[in-house]
């Protein structure tokens, strides 16, 4: 950037670099399109934004043909920007419900100024030998015009001071001398402004919303609420406004050095020489800068009342079963004050609300209905519709699954319930039990008795008034019944003596069990069997074949198609049989002589018992025989006793074996010797 001195040229001062101030702005807020408007109203407002910042301090040498500059500058910005807000809305959309979109702008009126302070910290200067001079620390400012834009591209703002006298030449001055003069550019890189929208109805907040105002309007996505009372008064305020855009100032610095000589023609007149024209870059300083400004308020006029009715949308058509549940679609339906409140009459007396509520109709046929819409504002629109409601049959439960003995009455319990409760009270029942017997009708729940064991199907059917009918079934369990076995017959007998052996059938319900055979047993041995008779007894005549003792007795019933099997038991005493000996044998004799002794053997009723020995004593003779199979014990004697009368004995002793069947018996008689 230096130039090469020229000899004979006169304060020449060159001025080659220019330094940028940048401005960087906010981001701008995009609302989309702005709304045509068909009939539109302007109003604005005068404001401005202002706003200072310093920036980094910039070292700076300036050097060339033999001259050098060092120092330090501090950089400052101040900025003033008159301008003015505005708003532009159709006054026939300020009304319940509708979308204002006022078109909000921001327009300078007139032209900016910026100003750019600079100190530069101790600045010396020397050259070709002299100095270097001190020459303090001077202040210089530079003001121009440069408009604050709302954002888009950066711009450059170009400022320059006059030139000051550092060391100045005056009339008579012989000496050095330094001139100095500043240029700068200013780049701004623009931000939007910022500003928060209010709005207020009738002295109610209406809501905010934030906005950045750009080079062109903006739209402002205002809806007016259906809430807000016809006749308040709409107030639109633009709150304080605020930018921040980046700023970059580059620098230069031009300064003119040289001598004031004598004058050799005009004597005490001095003729200045420039040694040194010089222009350098000091270099850029960026930053930002807070702009701000206030805001304005417009008064937007009266609200109007809303004069668009909403719209009832019923949709359709629609169909569906008794009792089920209808979704009603009135989604259809619509309000510029946002969603209608909606409410459905039906033709069978029932009412609903909502966009998508549910009815159910309780019979079959065609029923009409009436959608009222109504929105925020009190206006009303209606529309009509129609439901077709097809029949269905009962839905038929036939109860659980039931089980019972035989010729005992089953409860069965059923139900049927109608889609639809209109038809609940004209259903018909019909049951059909499975065993092949007529089938019942009357009410859901009977009584029936099953002749037989087995598992059985029974089917209940029901009928509504249409002649709509379905049938459920249930399963019917019959068991065999339980029989109880008692043993009712003798507990004592007599060995070899006919008794009676009985035993009794009764079954669960205590009703004798008849016709039924029933076997007997006697200490683990069968004793055969006999038929219960009416009364549900069977008797088995008995003879004892046992010794003497306690028995168990047993009855059993082996079971059939309607019984279960039962058995029981018992007990038994037998005791030992009498006995009887009669003689029957000679009763005198002579001495030395042979008689036949003899004795019949019968038990107690009468009948004779062989094999079993008979002891005859006559006297001091003893002789024994054994009864044959009539009883009878025979035997001879010689009589070896003198004359006289004898004591005779004919005795049945029982053997240890024959002890448990028999009691011992004995006879006797006078047998008389001799004469």
């Amino acid at each position: 950037m230096n130039r090469p001195f020229r000899p004979g040229v006169r304060r020449r001062r060159s001025m080659r670099a220019a330094v940028a101030l940048c401005v960087a702005g906010l981001t701008a807020l995009v609302l989309g399109p702005a709304t045509a408007l068909a009939a539109t109203s302007s109003l604005s407002s005068p404001t401005s934004l202002s706003g200072d910042s310093t920036l980094a301090s910039v070292p700076f040498t300036a050097s060339g043909a033999g001259v050098t500059a060092t120092g330090s500058a501090d950089i400052s910005v101040h900025w003033s920007q008159p301008t003015s807000l505005g708003t532009t809305f159709d006054p026939n959309l300020v009304r319940q419900g509708r979308a204002l979109n006022p078109g909000d702008s921001y327009t300078r009126t007139p032209t900016g100024t910026v100003t750019v302070d600079y100190t530069l910290n101790n600045l010396q200067v020397k050259w070709d030998g002299i100095g270097p001079l001190s020459l303090g620390s001077p202040t210089f400012s530079i003001t121009g015009p440069c408009d604050l834009k709302a954002g888009g591209s950066s711009y450059v703002c170009n400022l320059s001071s006059s030139q000051i006298g550092l060391i100045p030449v005056f009339y008579g001055y012989i000496g050095p001398y330094v001139n100095l003069s500043l240029v700068a550019a200013v780049t701004v890189t623009p931000q939007g402004i910022a500003t928060l929208r209010t709005a207020t109805f009738g002295g109610n907040p209406g809501g905010t919303a934030s906005l950045t105002l750009g080079e062109s309007p903006i739209t402002d996505s205002l809806s007016i609420p259906c809430t807000v009372g016809a006749g308040d008064e709409l107030i639109y305020g633009l709150g304080g406004l605020s930018t921040t855009p980046g700023v970059s100032v580059d620098t230069g610095l031009a300064f003119d050095v040289g001598a004031a000589l004598p004058d050799p023609i005009v004597p005490f007149l001095e003729d200045t020489v420039s040694a040194y024209t010089e222009t350098d870059d000091l270099g850029t300083s960026a930053g930002t800068i807070a702009m701000t400004g206030s805001g304005a308020t417009f008064d937007l006029g009266a609200v109007q009342a809303n004069n668009i009715p909403p719209v009832s949308n019923a949709g359709g058509p629609y169909a569906g079963n008794e009792g089920s549940p209808i979704s009603f679609d009135g989604s259809g339906s619509s309000s510029i004050c946002g969603f209608p409140t909606l409410q459905w009459n039906f033709s069978d007396g029932g009412v609903a609300y909502g966009e998508s509520p549910q009815h159910s109709f309780q019979g079959p046929g065609v029923y009409s209905g009436l959608l009222t819409a109504t929105d925020a504002t009190g206006l009303v629109s209606t529309t009509t519709f129609s439901v077709t409601i097809a029949n269905l049959p009962p839905v038929v439960n036939a109860g659980p699954n039931v089980g019972a003995a035989w010729g005992q009455p089953v409860a069965l319990n059923g139900s049927a319930v109608d889609p639809g409760a209109n038809d609940q009270s004209t259903l018909s029942y019909s049951w059909n039990f499975g065993d092949g017997s007529p089938s019942a009708s009357g009410g859901p729940s009977v009584s029936h008795s099953y002749s037989t064991p087995g598992s059985y199907t029974a089917t209940l059917t029901s009928c509504d008034q249409w002649g709509a009918c379905s049938s459920a079934a249930t399963t019917v369990t019959i068991r065999t019944r339980a029989v109880t076995a008692s043993y009712v017959g003798a507990t004592s007998g007599t060995f070899d003596t006919p008794g009676i052996l009985r035993a009794s059938l009764t079954d669960e319900f205590g009703q004798a069990v008849a016709g039924r055979s029933v076997s007997f047993s006697v200490n683990g041995s069968p004793a055969g069997s006999s038929t219960t008779g009416a009364g549900g007894t069977a008797s088995l005549a008995y003879t004892p074949e046992l010794g003497a003792g306690a028995y168990a007795t047993g009855v059993s019933f082996a079971g059939d198609s309607l019984y279960n099997a039962a058995s029981a038991s018992g007990a038994i005493t037998v005791v030992q049989k009498a006995t009887s000996v009669t003689y029957t044998g000679a009763v005198s004799g002579g001495p030395n002589k042979t008689v036949t002794l003899s004795a019949v053997l019968t038990d107690a009723t009468g009948k004779a018992i062989a094999g079993k020995s008979i002891t005859f004593v006559l006297g001091s003779q003893t002789v024994t025989a054994t009864t044959n199979a009539a009883g009878v014990a025979s035997t001879t004697l010689k009589l070896a006793q003198h004359n006289g009368k004898y004591a005779l004995t004919a005795t049945y002793a029982p053997t240890v074996t024959d002890a448990a069947f028999y009691v011992g018996s004995a006879a006797s008689t006078t047998f008389t010797i001799g004469k």
